[in-house]
């Protein structure tokens, strides 16, 4: 049965003046608009927080919530405290740059509306550079038709650790049951989440880009990134503490076979790391070459490449 549930827009800022008025036009002028709008600003230099303030007096018909830190604390945390200013059922996270096609908003929450069962609903993006013409990108988009929500495995998440928030669509009640594992651990907000949702066989997806994301220089996340020894060592600290973390929230609290295979997964990396600080070389790669028979390891052959060879 279909239940109406309302939506807030979760955005943080930071030194976004370039972009961020073009994303809030894209919100006001959804085909279903938001109850809400809160805007947490991460101490920007720029006059950002100021063009934030100035749109809100021009859109009265909206709610927003405004909100400043005295200090810088990252996205993470940043994102932490929009869902705490949050009062809405379902909560949509937002970058400061993108663009969202105009029934984002509408084609989610129908989903989400018909169905009780998915705590967790994310779309899929086109990346887009700041130069680039998005009416052109626009024109080509392929027709929506029948709009469907796939669950999402957990293999398929622990194969690339994948699911950006800025895709993301959650309902606020299962969304708090996380939070605090983020704020602590310093966790990636929406890495943990598909990790949890996925766990919890809550985590859907719908193949259509109702977001485009744009690609610059200042980006927080998202953007391409050298690969280096360091930047592998990195990547595989991230993983081992976004699965310690899962096995701490999953455990007794989700299928048995979902917990063993975090709990496999993490077993995995750790032992990767393991080796390499011991510079056990030839034991890290044969553990690289013999991962868990359910999950294809690619990122971490390929981060063990960097950490043996360069």
């Amino acid at each position: 049965m279909k239940h109406k549930l309302s939506c807030s827009i979760a955005m943080t800022t930071f030194n976004g003046s370039n972009y961020i008025l073009d994303q809030l036009e894209s919100i006001v002028h959804q085909t279903r608009t938001p109850e809400e709008i809160v805007i947490v600003d991460d101490c920007s230099k720029d006059n950002t927080f100021e063009l934030v303030k100035s749109f809100a007096n021009s859109h009265k018909d909206i709610r927003f919530i405004l909100k400043k830190n005295e200090k810088n604390i990252g996205f993470n945390g940043n994102f932490m405290q929009a869902v705490e200013h949050s009062n809405s059922d379902v909560i949509f996270f937002s970058d400061q740059d993108d663009v969202w096609q105009e029934n984002k908003i509408e084609c989610m929450m129908e989903l989400l509306e018909e169905n009780d069962c998915i705590k967790a609903l994310k779309c899929s993006k086109i990346d887009f550079n700041s130069n680039e013409n998005l009416s052109n990108i626009r024109s080509n988009m392929k027709s929506l038709k029948d709009v469907e929500a796939k669950r999402v495995s957990l293999v398929s998440v622990l194969k690339l650790f994948n699911c950006p928030g800025l895709t993301l669509a959650i309902r606020r009640a299962s969304y708090l049951k996380i939070k605090d594992y983020v704020v602590a651990n310093g966790n990636g907000y929406d890495v943990i989440a598909g990790l949890y949702f996925s766990a919890h066989d809550s985590l859907y997806s719908i193949d259509y880009p109702f977001v485009y994301h744009r690609i610059h220089s200042t980006n927080t996340t998202g953007k391409p990134q050298k690969r280096t020894k360091e930047f592998a060592l990195k990547s595989l600290n991230r993983k081992v503490q976004w699965l310690k973390s899962s096995i701490e929230l999953c455990e007794g609290d989700c299928k048995n076979k979902y917990f063993r295979l975090i709990k496999k997964t993490y077993n995995y990396y750790s032992k990767i790391l393991e080796c390499y600080y011991n510079n056990k070389k030839i034991k890290l790669l044969l553990n690289c070459l013999l991962p868990n028979k359910n999950v294809r390891y690619i990122y971490a052959l390929s981060n063990a490449y960097f950490l043996l060879f360069r």
